[in-house]
């Protein structure tokens, strides 16, 4: 299987990239409008919390489980990205798990 890469750079542009095909990274402003007008990284802003979001939908391919994790995503990762950066999907895939783990814990946590 060829592994996706996103990446982002200073303009706010982010790619996704499979083998030899590429395309800009859809906004999914149709789950939810935190950002019509660009995408941000390396803080916690709407910009920042709609490239979260996109990036797991698209990653995921699962709306449901993308708007169930994209604030979490984006304190866990979104916001510690540097100006630039590439990111596999095999990446994101690894914070899905971690996110996952810990909000099944939660529930147990509470019952101590």
């Amino acid at each position: 299987m060829v592994e996706r890469f996103y990446s982002g750079t200073t303009d706010g542009d982010v790619t996704a990239r499979e083998g030899g095909t590429s395309y800009r990274l859809p906004a999914r402003l149709d789950l939810r409008k935190h950002s019509p007008a660009a995408f941000a990284w390396g803080c916690g802003s709407a910009p920042a919390q709609q490239l979260a979001l996109a990036l797991l939908a698209d990653a995921l391919g699962d709306d449901r489980r993308a708007i169930a994790l994209y604030q979490d995503f984006k304190f866990r990762c979104i916001a510690q990205l540097p100006s630039c950066w590439i990111m596999s999907r095999s990446r994101i895939m690894a914070y899905v798990d971690e996110l996952e783990a810990a909000a099944l814990a939660r529930p147990l946590l509470a019952q101590r």
